[in-house]
């Protein structure tokens, strides 16, 4: 849960109340030393747009992309190229299409 949460770039608290529980109680869920219940389970789920199975890293079929090592980096190096100015966004974007051997469309 923790890893889909920090992709959405929420905190406790955010999923916490979009599903309804305590902070403190959603907190307990993700660390796991307190088990959820299968409503909240699919609720959670809901919220974040995946199967129950995705919470418990089965079936990651169609989320081939996501890399699951370190998000927390990833959206740092996203924020970070959001805050360069169009110009430099632009270049780089070019560079990448480059090596990736293709237009961008």
């Amino acid at each position: 849960m923790k890893q889909f949460r920090h992709i959405k770039g929420e905190r406790q608290s955010d999923t916490a109340e979009a599903v309804g529980v305590s902070r403190e109680m959603y907190s307990m869920y993700e660390s796991g030393k307190v088990k959820a219940p299968l409503k909240v389970l699919t609720l959670v789920a809901d919220h974040f747009e995946v199967s129950v199975d995705m919470l418990f890293g089965r079936n990651m079929q169609g989320l081939d992309f996501l890399k699951w090592t370190d998000v927390n980096e990833e959206l740092e190096l996203l924020k970070k190229f959001d805050n360069l100015p169009e110009a430099e966004r632009e270049a780089i974007m070019a560079q990448i299409d480059e090596l990736a051997g293709g237009g961008r469309m």
